[in-house]
Parts: structure tokens; sequence; C-alpha cells
């Protein structure tokens, strides 16, 4: 399952990404805002977002605020989340294969759709390497 999450500010944004994820033929579940009215609570859709993903190691979260930088801290806040900020496809491929990231996110103010979709196709076909990046990922998740 792909979980979705925003705040206002990623609004717009997400609302082709779930047209996109949509023509895929990918199912996704949204807990962020739903308009363009100012919130601050990005937070709390961040965590929201985090306790569904959390439920399963098959779940991905993909996030969106202004800036991703207090999506991105919120979500690394969780242990059983890998969120990696990503405004480039390899990001979103290192990401991945070495961090086995589960949420990406992404900076609505700088992300054009275009790239945005890019990145997402990069964060969902890319697969995790394993091998020495285990050890790595142990280690940061004690």
């Amino acid at each position: 399952m792909i979980v979705l999450s925003t705040d206002h500010r990623g609004y717009d944004l997400m609302q082709k990404i779930k047209k996109y994820l949509e023509k895929l033929g990918l199912e996704y579940i949204s807990v962020g805002a739903n308009s363009f009215d100012p919130t601050d609570s990005y937070a709390t859709y961040t965590l929201k977002a985090n306790d569904i993903v959390a439920q399963n190691e098959k779940n991905i979260g993909i996030y969106l605020c202004g800036t991703g930088l207090g999506t991105a801290m919120g979500a690394n806040r969780n242990k059983h989340i890998r969120a990696v900020l990503c405004d480039h496809p390899k990001y979103a491929y290192f990401g991945r294969k070495h961090n086995n990231a589960n949420v990406l996110v992404m900076p609505a103010n700088y992300v054009s759709f275009g790239k945005a979709k890019r990145i997402i196709h990069t964060f969902l076909s890319t697969d995790f390497e394993g091998g020495r990046h285990i050890a790595r990922l142990e280690e940061i998740s004690k």
C-alpha cells in the first residue's frame, strides 16, 4: 500500500500524484490535507502516515510539504521509517538501493510534477541491494 501525506503546500502536487498513481493502477491511502487552506499540521499528517507505513514492511510512503525538511525530520522520528528527502531521481535511487528507504519525501515548492513522476518511478522501481548495507541499517535502527 502506498501512503500519501501532504500539508497545504503540497496539496496541488499531491492531487496530480494521485491521478498518476491511479493511471498506474496503484492503490493508495491519503491522510494529508484536503485543500489549500493553510495548516500547521504537516507533523500531524506525517505521524498518521508513519503509523500506517509502519504496519506492514511492504508499505511505502510518499510525503510532501513545502521544503520537505520538516516532514523528513518528523518521519524519521519513527524507528520503523527510513525517509529520504529527494528532489532528484538519483537520490530516490540510492535511498532505496543503499538505505532501503520506505518513505519518499519531496519538496513540493521545488519539484515540478514531471520531475516528481520521475522521482516516484525511480523510488518504486528500485530494489534494496542488501549486502553491506544491512549492517548500517541495523545500526541506525537500534
